[in-house]
């Protein structure tokens, strides 16, 4: 019994031994894979090419419902509806006509790093062009622009002379819109005295802060003034964003294509795996954070919650937002269209040394046929000569050999 036991205890120790040698066979396979994939010149710097634009396309993506609401007065609903309704089928539409342009041009991996390039930087240049496409803050006396009267001590600047008297608290968030075409906080701070009228229909009247603004009326009603008809230049901004996502994603399947043809056939799924992992992870993680913290330096009134605490942005200045957004992304992209740059160059002398090392494999394959060649062709004229000093040459011809040659040389008839 016991013996058996023992037995029986050899065998799990047997088998445990080959299991502990297969786990560390493949933890130094793995940390081989990774020193071949992170060696890789290419692969590396598309990588990191790729992380700064995934950075770039997640941030601006992320709040592009926000911008259009902010800085063209239209709705959240509508922003994200334009932007589906547009932007992917011209993203769908590149993708596709870019892999037929691949194909059909036949294109090596240098012109498809050039092709990456090109579109990348094409679609760059026309998204800086954002950069002048805008419409006007709302004017907001005190925070986008300043009273007729002297500015008073407030820390925020929203108490002028045409509202001292009233002791408003700036806090308090009553929108209302003067006839002179500017948005107050509140009555109070537009310094309106009395009122007439009921709930969403209620007028506010004797305003003295209109009232330096403008002649006669000098009245306010509920909610925010109606910015200038800013439809053209949505329109506008939509196009240039649809026009940059085809052109664009012209070279997303060459992006690929360099991608597999840099990878040894055995480490391409794991090299695509890295990928994902590393572009989702330190691409798609980090960016709304970063992108929401650089855009709150904008927000020019916030809400308050118990303790002090901020709330939701009540009213970001739009110029800085456009500023801000549209800078961090071209900067994020303009990081990544110089790692691709630098990944067309490896590839281009990839490619060189790969030409060099083919030519010169083939010279020393074809010098070494020649020489096997000569040997045969010695060993060919060696049992010729052998055969001609053996036997007497036929009517009356002898043969020589010539030794420079690579057979028998036939002379004429001797006389004497």
């Amino acid at each position: 019994m016991d013996d058996h036991v023992e037995f029986n205890g050899k065998n799990v120790e047997d088998k445990a031994e080959p299991m502990s040698q297969n786990l560390s066979d493949i933890a130094k396979e793995f940390l081989q894979s990774l020193r071949t994939l992170f060696t890789n010149p290419v692969y590396v710097t598309m990588l990191t090419g790729t992380v700064f634009m995934v950075n770039g396309n997640v941030g601006s993506y992320t709040f592009r419902a926000k911008f259009i609401e902010q800085q063209f007065g239209e709705s959240a609903s509508k922003a994200n509806f334009f932007f589906g309704a547009t932007s992917i089928p011209a993203i769908a539409l590149g993708i596709f006509l870019g892999g037929i342009l691949v194909k059909c041009l036949k294109l090596s991996l240098p012109s498809c790093a050039k092709l990456l390039f090109i579109t990348y930087l094409i679609g760059w240049l026309l998204e800086l062009c954002q950069f002048f496409i805008s419409c006007e803050n709302i004017r907001v006396p005190g925070l986008t622009t300043a009273y007729n009267g002297t500015v008073g001590n407030s820390s925020n600047g929203m108490i002028s002379s045409c509202n001292a008297d009233c002791v408003c608290d700036p806090q308090v968030w009553d929108p209302v819109c003067g006839q002179d075409g500017h948005t107050y906080l509140s009555p109070c701070l537009g310094g309106c005295q009395r009122t007439i009228g009921e709930g969403k229909s209620m007028i506010f009247l004797d305003c003295r802060c209109v009232a330096e603004n403008m002649l006669g009326n000098s009245s306010a009603v509920l909610g925010h003034c109606p910015r200038r008809d800013c439809s053209a230049s949505f329109i506008l901004y939509i196009s240039v964003e649809v026009i940059a996502s085809f052109i664009s994603c012209l070279g997303y399947t060459a992006s690929y294509l360099i991608f597999i043809r840099s990878i040894p056939k055995n480490m391409k799924s794991f090299a695509l795996g890295m990928h994902i992992v590393i572009a989702r992870t330190f691409g798609g993680i980090p960016a709304p954070m970063y992108f929401g913290a650089a855009l709150d330096q904008t927000c020019i009134s916030w809400s308050e919650k118990a303790c002090s605490e901020h709330g939701a942005c009540r009213l970001y200045n739009v110029d800085k937002f456009r500023v801000t957004l549209l800078s961090l992304t071209a900067s994020l992209r303009f990081i990544g269209l110089t790692f691709y740059l630098i990944m067309a160059t490896f590839v281009r002398r990839s490619q060189k040394s790969e030409v060099a090392q083919v030519a010169m494999e083939n010279g020393q394959e074809d010098q070494t046929q020649a020489s096997s060649v000569g040997l045969a062709d010695d060993a060919t004229d060696g049992g010729m000569i052998r055969n001609l000093l053996s036997d007497p040459a036929p009517d009356g011809i002898y043969s020589s050999y010539h030794p420079k040659g690579r057979g028998p040389r036939l002379s004429a008839p001797c006389s004497f």
